[in-house]
């Protein structure tokens, strides 16, 4: 017998869009496992936690959603290069938060209005408004990857497979060039 899979899920809550995302970790036969392990790992808004296990695990259904499901050991994110290191931290010390500054910067750079926010559960992500209705989300894990999103839900999403911040930030140059007659 193998060793119990190791999850990352993002939970999110099913009426309300405006609620950040909780990202959670652990090993456990599958995602669905790990979600509901959740409800004993943390108190949760609309889950009641007084009522026995079945309506515990009702309420959570009830009230949030898996969004995302990894499967795997997460891994570090690859630092870019040093010219864009400005916050003089070793390698071993850089951040996701300082990956997404870093391409916030270098978005800024390239003429568009990109900003680093935090995404709940210890994770960022670079948000550039499209409109007042779309915004695309540049994330790192496990490569730059993106999302676009309309009024807080995912139209569309892809990566470019590497961690280049460079190459990446070409990429999302393009996107948005391209969506801008899509969504506009």
């Amino acid at each position: 017998m193998g060793l119990t899979p190791f999850w990352t899920i993002v939970v999110t809550k099913i009426d309300d869009d405006r609620t950040e995302p909780i990202i959670v970790s652990g090993r456990q036969k599958s995602p669905r496992d790990l979600f509901e392990h959740l409800r004993f790992t943390r108190p949760l808004p609309g889950v009641d936690m007084g009522l026995g296990e079945e309506s515990s695990r009702v309420d959570l259904y009830e009230n949030y959603k898996v969004a995302a499901a990894f499967k795997g050991t997460p891994e570090l994110v690859a630092s870019p290069t040093d010219g864009y290191r400005e916050s003089g931290l070793p390698e071993e010390a850089w951040s996701e938060h300082d990956e997404c500054e870093a391409m916030a910067k270098e978005l800024v750079r390239r003429g568009l209005k990109a900003e680093n926010v935090s995404t709940g559960g210890g994770c960022w992500a670079v948000h550039i408004q499209l409109n007042d209705k779309d915004a695309l989300y540049v994330t790192t894990w496990p490569d730059w990857a993106w999302s676009l999103e309309r009024e807080g839900e995912q139209l569309l999403a892809g990566h470019w497979a590497t961690s280049d911040l460079k190459r990446s930030a070409k990429g999302v140059k393009k996107l948005v060039k391209g969506l801008g007659n899509i969504v506009a």
